[in-house]
């Protein structure tokens, strides 16, 4: 990756790679063996693509948010409205990219900013 981490992409890398290792013998496995290859960094990013892709239940062709690298849409992978328009909300709330289920990120992000218009009787 050639842009720099914000503190809320590495906490979001660092929730991923935890969830995904312990999921399974065989996952942890895979992102340890990632890890020694690639480094900390690539495993994380890989957990992260795992639990984004089954969290939001793309379709194969169908890309998460960390994978949406412009802003402009189009029909290739990666530039679809539906993927460029999640990807411009999690940012606009402040919600890395790297997020591990970016659909309960934005419900708790959007409830928390809820709450907070609410204005108690005096």
């Amino acid at each position: 990756m050639t842009t720099e981490l914000t503190a809320a992409d590495l906490d979001a890398l660092r929730r991923a790679f935890e969830t995904a290792r312990a999921e399974s013998d065989e996952e942890r496995e895979h992102l340890d063996s990632i890890e020694a290859r690639e480094g900390w960094e690539s495993a994380a990013q890989s957990a992260s693509y795992h639990l984004q892709c089954r969290n939001l239940r793309l379709k194969v062709w169908e890309a998460p948010p960390m994978h949406v690298h412009g802003d402009e849409i189009g029909q290739n992978y990666g530039t679809k409205a539906k993927e460029v328009k999640l990807k411009r909300r999690m940012l606009a709330l402040g919600i890395s990219i790297f997020e591990p289920d970016p659909i309960s990120a934005i419900e708790r992000v959007e409830s928390a900013r809820r709450d907070e218009r609410v204005v108690e009787p005096q």
